[in-house]
């Protein structure tokens, strides 16, 4: 035979082809990706898990594959409600758009998150079961009928009002065509701050006349994607986005560099065998609340606590704010748990927003109420007869006898005054 042979495709068959794309898609943008349905044959609401290479996080993705303009996604318009789509849905959903026959098909790709795809099949669904005019539709709408998503609202139309209808608001505002932004944001954000805290390296191995250099650069990369790049979310009715944070940083080795203020060190525990946080875990203590990045391979303790933040509330449908700035660090306690019910779950989470960070501004300063510590002949921190680390300490009389300039060097707590650490190690907003 000189021509091709024209086969017809089952729904089936069209449907594998989709998934095996959208995977190879996926493959494309350097993800792991595992069709579902070999882990369990008709895996319910999954056809891929996908996941970065360098995390144990994965997303799951549902793909739909059509010729029609009009996409079955799988339940009645009954079924078709915010509650119930908010417990099928696993994740984003990939829609194939299929034109063309055989080796000459062609294929077109519409991505929308989780959300989108919840606030879509609801309210376009909304729309078709209760905005028909009855000059038009005389009798109800049978809900045990097929629910669909249109080609042109995926590519961000909406409808008209008509004859025949009310007009359709589309909340997804642009095409979704070849968004796989998407699916890789979903991955950043199941990583949450350890998406921004992984990049931290430590300066265990930097020369020793280099390291306060380095990890000041370290520590400025950190704080403007910390402060510019995303916010805690409680349970999805509050956020905290935070304005002001001091960095800790410790080397546990003996002739490392140490900070002998901060709370997490065997130094400080007394403890040689302190256990190590795992990453972006919370440290709560008596001044607030610290967010940790130590590494046990490399011996080092760091983390940044929360000094500053905004705190704004979802009511009526919108945000609105609570606090413009909050600059009480142990006031996050009552802010994180404020109003939260015992019998409901509490999920914090970081949100990646995905904003360049490169060119913000961030200001520096020195941590507050952080004293200096004495060292010895040798640049070595002094210790007490308890093993505690010596603040630099005067006395009134002397503070006194200081000139105004050389007193702007100190800061006195409960009538005692210190001598400030002058490490440049606390970010704000600018």
């Amino acid at each position: 035979m000189n021509g091709v042979m024209s086969t017809i495709l089952n729904k089936k068959q069209l449907g594998a082809i989709g998934e095996n794309l959208v995977q190879t898609k996926l493959m494309q943008l350097g993800l792991n990706v595992v069709n579902a349905n070999i882990i369990r044959p008709d895996y319910e609401a999954i056809d891929l898990i996908c996941s970065l290479p360098s995390s144990k996080n994965a997303v799951c993705i549902q793909v739909k594959t059509c010729r029609d303009c009009n996409f079955p996604i799988g339940m009645t318009l009954g079924k078709c409600t915010e509650d119930y789509l908010k417990e099928k849905i696993k994740g984003p959903w990939v829609f194939v758009h299929v034109s063309g026959e055989g080796v000459k098909m062609e294929f077109r790709y519409y991505i929308l998150t989780r959300e989108e795809m919840i606030a879509l099949s609801s309210e376009s669904n909304f729309w078709y079961v209760n905005r028909w005019k009855t000059t038009y539709r005389s009798k109800p709408v049978n809900l045990k009928n097929a629910c669909g998503l249109e080609l042109k609202w995926l590519m961000g139309e909406g409808e008209e009002d008509n004859y025949k209808h009310e007009a359709f608001i589309n909340p997804i505002k642009v095409s979704a065509e070849n968004r796989w932004d998407k699916i890789l944001n979903e991955l950043d954000n199941k990583e949450g701050i350890n998406y921004i805290l992984k990049e931290f390296t430590g300066v265990v191995n930097v020369p020793e006349e280099e390291k306060k250099d380095v990890l000041q650069k370290q520590f400025t990369v950190l704080a403007k994607k910390i402060l510019y790049g995303g916010y805690f979310l409680i349970n999805g009715i509050r956020r905290i986005t935070l304005q002001d944070i001091e960095f800790y940083y410790h080397e546990e080795k003996e002739n490392g560099l140490k900070d002998p203020a901060m709370y997490h060190t065997s130094d400080h525990e007394k403890n040689e065998a302190l256990l190590y946080f795992a990453l972006g875990a919370f440290n709560c203590h008596s001044s607030g609340i610290d967010i940790t990045f130590e590494n046990p391979e490399e011996e080092y303790r760091a983390s940044f606590l929360i000094r500053g933040y905004k705190v704004e509330s979802f009511v009526d449908g919108c945000w609105k704010e609570e606090k413009k700035h909050e600059k009480r660090p142990t006031f996050l306690y009552e802010d994180l748990l404020k109003g939260m019910q015992l019998n409901n779950p509490l999920t914090i989470e970081w949100i990646n927003e995905k904003n360049n960070t490169d060119y913000v501004e961030v200001g520096t300063n020195c941590r507050l109420n952080v004293p200096a510590y004495k060292k010895d002949e040798n640049n070595y921190y002094m210790k007490d007869s308890d093993k505690n680390y010596i603040k630099d300490e005067i006395s009134v009389v002397q503070y006194r006898n200081l000139s105004t300039a050389l007193q702007s060097e100190y800061f006195a707590v409960s009538g005692k005054y210190y001598k400030k650490c002058n490490r440049q190690w606390r970010f704000y907003r600018k």
